[in-house]
C-alpha cells in the first residue's frame, strides 16, 4: 500500500460507547491538527447527534455502513460490544477503511482470525485497541526483569476487578460479555508479553451466571514461568500485577494493567530487603495508541502483528474457559 497523501486523518467512531467517550475521543482531540474526529454513528440518530454535539463532531451518520461508505472517513474506530466485533470490522475491510478494534478483538479466537484475514486480503491496516501496551510503564517493568534486576523470573501475579451492575452489556454472553474477554484479556496479555513466550499448560476456574463473572486461572510457560490471575465483574476495584524472580519481586499497584491518562504510577521494586520505587510520569497511552496507529497509515504499512497477538490471546482465554465448564 503506497503513503496517504493525507495529512489529517479523519476518524469515524462506531456507536457511542463509554470507552470512545472518555478515553479514545480525547485522545484524537489531542492530536489535533493531524487528527479530526470526523463523522459518529449509533444505534439511535438521538443519541448520536448528542454525541456530536458533546464533542462537536460535525457528520452524524444514519448507519454503521453508511459511515463506513462515506469519502469523509479515512479510518474507524470500533468500541461496540464484542459481539459486534467481527461483523463491522469485517465490512471495514471490504470498504478499504483501516480499523482500530476495541478489544477483546472478539468473541473467540476463530472470529478473531476471520477479522485478520479480512483485513490481510484486502491490504488493510487494523489493530486491537490494547492500549497498555503503549505506556511507559509496561516497557520499563519488562527492561527491569530482562536486565536481571530481579534474578531469573518464576512467578506473574494479577488481579482485574470492577464492580458492575447487573444491566451492564458485560454480563449477558449475546453481548460477547464475560469478566475475561472484558479484564482478564489484560492478565492473560501481561504474562505473555513479560514472558515473550506462550503458554503450554492452561486451566481455569469460575463463578459463572449467563457469562464468567468472576475467574481465576493458571498458564505454565516453557521457560517454566508460572502465572496465576483473576478477574471479577462484582468485586471492589483493584487493577495490580506482581512478578517474582530468583533475587527479588516487582509490583505496580493500583491501575497497573489499565494506566490511565493523567496520573503518575509507581514501580515498586524489592531486592532482598531492600525496597526501591521508580516513578513513571503521566503519560496517555490512548495518544499513544492513536498516534502509532495513524503514523503506519501515512506510511502506508499493513499492519496485523497486534491481530496476531490479539488471535493468541483468545486461544488462552478460550482454553481457559473450556476447561472451567
Amino acid at each position: 500500500m503506497t503513503e496517504t497523501s493525507r495529512s489529517v486523518i479523519r476518524w469515524g467512531i462506531l456507536g457511542a460507547a463509554n470507552i470512545a467517550k472518555t478515553r479514545v475521543i480525547p485522545a484524537m482531540m489531542q492530536l489535533a491538527p493531524s487528527v479530526e474526529v470526523r463523522g459518529i454513528a449509533s444505534r439511535t440518530k438521538e443519541r448520536a447527534e448528542a454525541f456530536a454535539e458533546e464533542f462537536k463532531i460535525p457528520l452524524v451518520f444514519a448507519s454503521y455502513q453508511e459511515l463506513i461508505d462515506s469519502k469523509e472517513i479515512d479510518a474507524v474506530y470500533i468500541p461496540l460490544p464484542i459481539s459486534e466485533h467481527r461483523r463491522w470490522a469485517e465490512r471495514c475491510a471490504l470498504a478499504g477503511k483501516p480499523a482500530l478494534v476495541e478489544k477483546s478483538l472478539a468473541e473467540n479466537a476463530p472470529a478473531a482470525g476471520a477479522i485478520r484475514d479480512a483485513f490481510v486480503r484486502e491490504g488493510v491496516m487494523v489493530a486491537e485497541a490494547l492500549m497498555y501496551r503503549y505506556h511507559p510503564l509496561i516497557r520499563r517493568v519488562k527492561a527491569l526483569i530482562d536486565s536481571g534486576r530481579i534474578g531469573t523470573m518464576q512467578l506473574i501475579r494479577s488481579n482485574f476487578e470492577i464492580s458492575l451492575p447487573r444491566t451492564d452489556i458485560r454480563y449477558f454472553k449475546a453481548l460477547g460479555g464475560g469478566a475475561m474477554l472484558d479484564l482478564g484479556c489484560y492478565n492473560v496479555s501481561i504474562a505473555r508479553y513479560l514472558t515473550g513466550e506462550e503458554p503450554i499448560r492452561m486451566h481455569g476456574v469460575g463463578q459463572f451466571g449467563e457469562v464468567d463473572e468472576v475467574f481465576a486461572g493458571l498458564m505454565q510457560f516453557p521457560s517454566g514461568v508460572v502465572s496465576h490471575l483473576g478477574c471479577s465483574l462484582r468485586g471492589g476495584f483493584d487493577c495490580s500485577f506482581e512478578v517474582v524472580g530468583a533475587k527479588g519481586r516487582i509490583r505496580v499497584d493500583r491501575g497497573g494493567m489499565v494506566v490511565w491518562p493523567g496520573e503518575d504510577f509507581r514501580i515498586k521494586v524489592f531486592e532482598g530487603d531492600v525496597a526501591s520505587e521508580e516513578l513513571i510520569p503521566a503519560a496517555d497511552s490512548y495518544v499513544l495508541m492513536v498516534d502509532d496507529f495513524c503514523r503506519k497509515m501515512r506510511e502506508g504499512v499493513v499492519d496485523s502483528g497486534s491481530l496476531d497477538d490479539a488471535i493468541a490471546n483468545l486461544r488462552v482465554i478460550d482454553a481457559m474457559l473450556a476447561s472451567a465448564q
